[in-house]
């Protein structure tokens, strides 16, 4: 979720539009979590440990076009 903050706060600039940029401030994150298995074709990861199942987490974001420079200049 830090990462996720923290890449909020960055502006993406458009080629070719000097008014606009795409943002992702003010928007709602939504997160969801889900038990399931820890192998993929029967190849295992050592970071899932040992067991059969890991947790997945998923987190989205909307980043929308605003009406502002980068840097807000």
């Amino acid at each position: 979720m830090q990462i996720v903050e923290r890449n909020k706060k960055y502006k993406l600039g458009l080629e070719g539009e000097e008014e606009g940029c795409l943002s992702a401030e003010g928007t709602k994150l939504f997160e969801w979590k889900w038990q399931g298995p820890s192998k993929l074709d029967g190849k295992s990861w050592v970071h899932h440990g040992p067991g059969e199942t890991v947790e997945y987490v998923v987190v989205t974001d909307t980043w929308r076009y605003v009406k502002d420079r980068i840097g807000g200049n």
